[in-house]
């Protein structure tokens, strides 16, 4: 499965989506939503939660999220930096929720959900106020738990220095020298918070890179190989048959 973390500029979007399906990632953001109608399924770190009508969800900063499953949907997310919210900054830093989904929440917070995604000319102040009851409604819902001893900005460094050079021939040693972290400590963050080890994770974003460029690029499997940060073509093909179920060069010649 592939994991990456999404650097969001936004202090604040507002959307309604029709589609909830997204890939395993995470990001600094809180992310809240409303589910208007339809289903989808919430996956939380390893945790499978169900979204169906009226359900409330919220993911704290710094958490692996997906979704998938998205079935006649029409759900409000609401993304935004923990830095708006003064009054509620350190139980996203400090926090998360055990219970991400709140079922049944009609009323006033079905109403501010609506309004937001249905109005979207509303001023800033008045998004944030908003969204501000939004959270006075549902944080005690939520049966918040302490984080784990692991920092989130341990994670975060992992990722980017994996995708900023996962093309050259770089070792988890690597990692841990560039870093300012032990090689143990790198492994079991991987494993425990992405259920991936460093080659693993170095070779997949190799093989998305290589699966790319056969499809776009007349490069040769040979260049393609080398240039995505392999040290043979006999690696390459055998990571890529073992990843893809085919080799490189009949994969090519289906697209």
């Amino acid at each position: 499965m592939k994991y990456f973390f999404e650097n969001r500029k936004e202090m604040l979007v507002v959307n309604r989506s029709l589609n909830l399906d997204f890939e395993s990632h995470l990001h600094e953001h809180t992310e809240l939503g409303f589910v208007f109608s339809g289903t989808a399924v919430l996956n939380i770190e390893g945790e499978s939660f169900e979204l169906k009508k009226d359900d409330v969800f919220c993911v704290f900063p710094n958490v692996i999220h997906s979704y998938e499953c998205s079935d006649d949907m029409d759900a409000a997310v609401l993304i935004f930096s923990a830095e708006l919210f003064e009054e509620y900054e350190k139980v996203f830093r400090n926090f998360v929720p055990s219970k991400p989904v709140i079922s049944g929440c009609t009323g006033i917070a079905r109403e501010l959900f609506g309004m937001l995604i249905g109005t979207p000319e509303l001023p800033r102040n008045t998004q944030k106020g908003m969204i501000l009851a939004i959270l006075g409604i549902i944080t005690d819902k939520l049966c918040l738990v302490k984080q784990d001893d692991c920092p989130v900005s341990t994670i975060k460094s992992i990722l980017m220095f994996c995708d900023s050079c996962y093309s050259e021939p770089v070792t988890i040693n690597d990692a841990a020298e560039r870093l300012h972290l032990s090689r143990s400590h790198i492994a079991h963050t991987m494993r425990s918070k992405l259920n991936i080890t460093f080659s693993e994770y170095i070779n997949k974003k190799r093989l998305e890179k290589a699966c790319d460029m056969l499809r776009t690029t007349d490069m040769t499997v040979t260049d393609i190989a080398f240039f995505t940060g392999f040290n043979s073509v006999r690696t390459f093909n055998r990571i890529f048959a073992a990843q893809i179920g085919e080799t490189p060069v009949k994969y090519r010649k289906q697209i």
